[in-house]
Formats: structure tokens, sequence, C-alpha cells
């Protein structure tokens, strides 16, 4: 059943149907009665309009970790860049989604659990997804171990420098 929000947002979004902020309220607004793939189709048509909605990538991202669907969140968290195509971490309300966040969080220790040392790959997606999460001083952790484990890892490198500097360490 729709409330009177999503109907409201939908009149709106008749008037104009381009307008990449109103398809990300309605997106909120069908996450928040659990209809997940109407939010994702929402989400996917204000990132058509505006790519640089850095809130609409980090709540896809939320949405694919919950189903489990790892890479696709890491992809959708992979867009997180402001206009310089520098990560843009500080657009992200982190109080607004605790509760998400906690479970996302949960989720992504899980799958890091089940991985073996050799696996940088994963545990560069999982000290990458805690970076986004706002879990800093674990993304710091993993990183250095990605880079221990590998020094040539570039990408390692770059986002351990990011850890390091949101957490004033530089």
């Amino acid at each position: 059943m729709k409330s009177e929000l999503i109907k409201e947002l939908e009149r709106a979004l008749a008037q104009d149907p381009n307008n990449a902020n109103l398809h990300y309220q309605l997106a909120l607004a069908y996450e928040g009665i659990g209809d997940l793939q109407t939010a994702v189709k929402e989400y996917e048509k204000a990132l058509s309009i505006n790519p640089y909605l850095s809130l609409a990538y980090f709540n896809l991202g939320l949405i694919y970790t919950k189903s489990q669907a790892f890479e696709l969140a890491v992809q959708k968290w992979q867009k997180i860049v402001d206009f310089d195509g520098d990560l843009d971490i500080k657009a992200i309300n982190y109080h607004q989604r605790t509760y998400i966040i906690k479970e996302a969080v949960g989720i992504w220790d899980k799958y890091l659990g089940k991985l073996t040392p050799k696996d940088t790959i994963g545990m560069f997606y999982g000290a990458f997804v805690f970076l986004i999460l706002g879990k800093l001083e674990k993304a710091e952790e993993i990183f250095l171990n990605l880079v221990d484990l590998n020094p040539n890892f570039d990408l390692a490198h770059y986002y351990l420098g990011i850890s390091l500097n949101l957490l004033d360490k530089t």
C-alpha cells in the first residue's frame, strides 16, 4: 500500500520527471516501506539524471549489502566521488542511517571472516567498504595488512592514505 508521501512524490514527479532529488526522495520512501526493488529503480533514475548524487550510491550499496550482493555494493560505493573524481564520503549523513550501517558492518564482518589472508581483492573490498561506512580504524587496519602483503598494491596505498587523512594521522 502506498503511503501519502509516496503518492505526493509521484504527483510531483508527474509534473517534473527529470528531478533527481524527487526520485531520490521517492526511493527513500519506498525503502522505508520495505519495497527495495522499487527503491533501487528510483535511485537508479535519480542517478541517471544526476550521476553525482553520492547519497543514492551510498544507499544502493546498503541495499545490495543487505541482499549480500557484495560486488554490486562495492560497484555502487566506488562511484561515490566528487566532481574532481575524489572519494566523497563527506556528503554521507551517517547519523540518519545508523541502524542499517550497523547491519551492513555486521554483514561485511562475516564476509571478511570467510576470506583467507591471500584473498587480497576480497580484503580490499572489505577495507574499502569500511572506509565508506565510516569505520575508519577498521579500514586502516585492513589497508595496512594489504600493503604489507603486497607493497605494490597502489589502490591499497591510495585508500590507506585517505583513511589516515580522515583519521588525522597524516
